[in-house]
């Protein structure tokens, strides 16, 4: 090969490789999913490609007893999550007000211990000079 020569011709074509674009086929008339009759029927879908096939229909009912059962289990679900939500926001609550009650407490202790330590020191001094005096006197007498 010389360095004019390319290994793959532009020109020609791989008979499974194209760089053409080619728009998805559109089958003949659009395929339909008959309506259903029930919000009972449950239609299990394939979907193959760009294709949706039906794979099978089942069907099963629901007596109104059991539909209401259901509903007032989800109210019920419902009720339970907003008391849980609320209870939650509330605890949130309580714990940031802990939270600020707590810093002011920590400020407070170190505040005191500070406090504490400047009253240990200056009781300290007093009783060294209430010695050195008791010594002064002692040697007075």
């Amino acid at each position: 090969m010389t360095d004019t020569q390319h290994p793959i011709d532009p020109e020609q074509e791989s008979p499974t490789f194209s760089f053409r674009w080619q728009a998805p086929v559109q089958p003949a008339e659009p395929q339909e999913i008959p309506p259903q009759k029930s919000t009972s029927d449950v239609s299990i879908l394939r979907v193959e490609g760009n294709n949706i096939l039906e794979a099978a229909n089942t069907s099963s009912t629901i007596s109104l007893d059991e539909f209401q059962a259901l509903e007032q289990k989800v109210l019920r679900a419902v009720e339970i999550v907003r008391r849980e939500r609320e209870a939650r926001l509330a605890a949130e609550a309580d714990a940031a007000a802990l939270r600020v009650q707590l810093e002011a407490l920590s400020a407070a202790s170190n505040a005191t211990q500070t406090q504490i330590t400047t009253l240990n020191q200056e009781r300290e001094a007093v009783r060294l000079r209430v010695e050195k005096m008791l010594a002064q006197m002692d040697e007075l007498v």
